[in-house]
């Protein structure tokens, strides 16, 4: 009697297989909470076949397990009861919400919540400033619970909460450090927050802004309107640049200085490296005040002269022969 002996090969599944999963929304009962969830989890995971079924109250992903492995943790942290309270009774949560995804060093999947943000302007202000500043190419938001959802490296979930914690005003107290943060990765990277308390209006913070970006030539400027916020990122010296010039736009149209020599600022390694804000006390109109700032920029040929109209700042940067001839011009012009 012969004897065959039967072997059965199983082959491994491969990281790329793929595969799918269901899963059953259970707080969350809307259909545009489960459409946004169903958006960020495909965003995030890298994932085009995900469907759902809003009359099952399903979400079915169709991929690799790496990609449904993200989509689970991604669905169990937004599909959650806590989310589904209204805004003001849910608790803060100073937990760490993150997932890092086997086989990558730095591939991070962080979710945020900062419920300082009380309105959805803000709330969308907010995830802007983070995507826009740390340069996140895969940031979304599900609004409800006030998430923001992203996936980036390890150095950039960093910023991010820096970002996140940083803009939440009850957390500040006076007299704090000031709000940087020095990108470990290396190179002159530096993300500085303001908070400016005496502009008034939000056209003199919008100006404000505007002004610090264009004089210090910052790429990476944004605002948050609520509490008149404004973060940057750049060189070492454009963040020291951005501390001064809030130091002297940062004030109310009654309480601006004389027109000192002392509003002076040095840049480094640049031939445009003087800085001068002016406090025009003699401007009358703001159209007047306009013309006098274009008859500077005209006449001394300074291709960077910015206006703040409430408190009739001019704010100049040029040479030092330059910004001798804007002196001129401007005791010349800024007359009673």
């Amino acid at each position: 009697m012969m004897l065959f002996a039967v072997t059965t090969i199983v082959w491994p599944v491969s990281a790329q297989t793929p595969a799918d999963r269901t899963f059953y929304f259970a707080p969350t009962d809307t259909m545009q909470g489960i459409h946004e969830i169903a958006t960020v989890v495909g965003a995030i995971s890298d994932d085009k076949d995900v469907t759902t079924d809003t009359d099952r109250k399903t979400l079915t992903v169709k991929g690799t397990p790496a990609q449904i492995a993200i989509a689970e943790w991604l669905f169990g942290e937004l599909d959650k009861p806590a989310n589904q309270f209204p805004l003001a009774q849910q608790e803060p949560d100073p937990g760490v919400h993150e997932y890092r995804v086997p086989g990558s060093a730095d591939d991070v999947v962080r979710v945020f919540y900062p419920k300082y943000a009380a309105t959805m302007q803000d709330f969308l202000e907010v995830a802007t400033l983070v995507r826009s500043t740390a340069n996140i190419r895969r940031l979304f938001t599900y609004n409800a619970p006030r998430a923001i959802a992203m996936r980036g490296t390890t150095s950039e979930a960093a910023m991010a909460e820096f970002l996140v914690g940083g803009l939440d005003t009850t957390q500040q107290k006076p007299g704090t450090a000031k709000l940087e943060y020095v990108n470990p990765a290396g190179g002159d990277d530096v993300v500085r927050i303001f908070f400016l308390t005496h502009v008034g209006s939000l056209q003199s913070f919008q100006e404000v802004a505007t002004l610090m970006r264009s004089l210090g030539d910052i790429m990476r400027l944004f605002t948050y309107n609520a509490p008149k916020a404004i973060a940057m990122r750049g060189t070492a010296d454009q963040a020291a640049l951005s501390e001064w010039l809030a130091g002297r736009l940062d004030i109310e149209g009654s309480a601006a200085p004389a027109n000192t020599a002392a509003q002076v600022y040095r840049m480094s390694a640049t031939p445009e490296d003087t800085v001068r804000v002016y406090y025009l006390q003699h401007a009358g109109t703001v159209a007047n005040f306009q013309q006098i700032a274009q008859f500077v920029r005209t006449t001394a040929q300074i291709r960077r002269v910015f206006t703040y109209n409430a408190p009739r700042v001019l704010a100049v940067r040029g040479t030092p022969d330059q910004i001798a001839q804007a002196d001129q011009l401007i005791q010349q012009r800024d007359r009673p």
